[in-house]
């Protein structure tokens, strides 16, 4: 189990800097779990630090309950989203959560991310969805309306929680990574089409 863990928190190392570096994420917010192999632990983010500072030690290890395995700090208060999805979802690896500006200011719209670019369209099988949450996090409460989107809708990889951030899976963190990078990447693109129109420069 050890090197399974160790193996988790280097993902996670290596997607948190990614994230870091490209701006993605800035300050101590956001979060990133790893499953830890095929067991039901994870590798997630403590509360309070942020993507840059992360380390081995700055890393909780725990079981989809929340109970700590390894480490000191507490983990973020989004494990009740991390947890329910690892339970519910058996091939996801990792979850990469982001407060990415271009995403959330378009999640306001109400409507979901569209596939604008040839990019998005190659790597995405469906418009990102935008799901409304009224908390400041994921409470037990909004599990089932999230958990029957993704069950019902087998292509959706990342999602976009109203006001607050994205949310992308994937089989390993730097993976998931790379896919919100791409959503926020495409809501971006989709704000200046939609800035362009508005202005006639766009047909």
């Amino acid at each position: 189990m050890k090197g399974e863990i160790e193996n988790a928190k280097n993902d996670f190392i290596a997607a948190a800097k990614r994230a870091h570096t490209s701006g993605m994420q800035t300050g101590n917010g956001g979060n990133i779990s790893v499953r830890v192999g095929n067991q039901e632990l994870m590798a997630v983010k403590a509360s309070g630090v942020s993507f840059g500072e992360s380390a081995t030690d700055t890393i909780a290890v725990t079981d989809l309950d929340g109970k700590i395995i390894e480490g000191n700090l507490k983990p973020t208060r989004e494990i009740v989203l991390h947890s329910a999805l690892y339970r519910e979802f058996a091939h996801l690896g990792a979850v990469v959560h982001t407060h990415s500006p271009y995403s959330i200011a378009w999640s306001f719209t109400g409507r979901d991310i569209p596939l604008i670019t040839k990019h998005a369209q190659l790597k995405m099988t469906c418009p990102v969805p935008v799901i409304d949450v009224e908390t400041p996090e994921v409470t037990k409460d909004h599990l089932p309306m999230i958990l029957d989107l993704l069950r019902n809708n087998p292509g959706i990889q990342a999602f976009v929680l109203k006001g607050h951030g994205i949310v992308a899976t994937g089989n390993s963190a730097v993976l998931a990574e790379q896919l919100a990078e791409l959503v926020e990447e495409t809501a971006k693109i989709c704000w200046l089409d939609a800035i362009g129109r508005n202005i006639g420069i766009i047909k």
